[in-house]
C-alpha cells in the first residue's frame, strides 16, 4: 500500500511537471504548416490598405493548417499593396503589409503584422518577419515574431506556408490547453 501510495505521488508529479507551464514572458517554439484555401483579386479595402484612389488597394488569403499552440487552425490575411510608383519592369518593387489572424479550432485568436517590399520579377521578399500583436483568449497578451516561407507552384503562385518563430504569452493562459 505504502509502496503504491509514493507511486501514485511520483506519477502526479511527473505529469504536473510536464504540464506545467513556462512563467510569462518564455519564448516558446511557434511553428505552422499552411495551405491556401482561397484568395480573391485586389480589390479595395480603405479601412485597412488606405485610400484605392491613391493606389492602395488589398487583397484576402485564407489558408488552414495546423501548429503549436494553435492545433488545427484557419488562417486569414489581410495583404495591402502600395502600388504608388509601381511601373513592371521599369519599377517592379513595391511595399506591403499583412493584417493576419489564427482562429485556433477552440475559438482563440492569434493576431500578427508584417511589412516589406516584394520584387514581382524576381520573385524576392524584403521584410522583417512577422510579429504577435496579441488576440483573443490564452493569445490576449501574445508577443513574439517569426518568419514565413511562402511556397510557390511552378508558374509563382502561393500555394502554401510555413512559419517558425518564438511565441510567449501568460502562463496562466497556457495550462492545459
Amino acid at each position: 500500500m505504502k509502496r503504491s501510495v509514493i507511486l501514485l505521488v511520483a506519477v502526479v508529479g511527473l505529469a504536473t511537471m510536464t504540464v506545467a507551464p513556462a512563467g510569462a514572458g518564455d519564448d516558446l517554439p511557434f511553428k505552422t504548416k499552411a495551405t491556401l484555401v482561397s484568395a480573391s483579386e485586389l480589390q479595395p479595402i480603405p479601412e485597412l490598405c488606405g485610400n484605392p484612389a491613391q493606389g492602395f488597394l488589398g487583397e484576402v488569403d485564407v489558408y488552414r493548417g495546423t501548429g503549436t499552440h494553435l492545433g488545427r487552425f484557419k488562417l486569414v490575411e489581410t495583404v495591402c499593396l502600395d502600388l504608388r510608383g509601381f511601373d513592371p519592369p521599369i519599377q517592379p518593387v513595391l511595399s506591403f503589409e499583412v493584417f493576419g489572424t489564427y482562429y485556433a479550432a477552440n475559438g482563440d485568436e492569434l493576431t500578427f503584422y508584417v511589412d516589406g517590399v516584394i520584387n514581382v520579377v524576381t520573385g524576392v521578399i524584403d521584410d522583417g518577419g512577422f510579429e504577435f500583436t496579441g488576440g483573443s483568449g490564452r493569445f490576449e497578451s501574445a508577443t513574439g515574431s517569426g518568419d514565413a516561407v511562402l511556397l510557390r507552384d511552378a508558374d509563382g503562385d502561393v500555394f502554401a506556408q510555413t512559419t517558425s518563430g518564438v511565441i510567449s504569452y501568460a502562463a496562466s493562459d497556457r495550462r492545459n490547453k
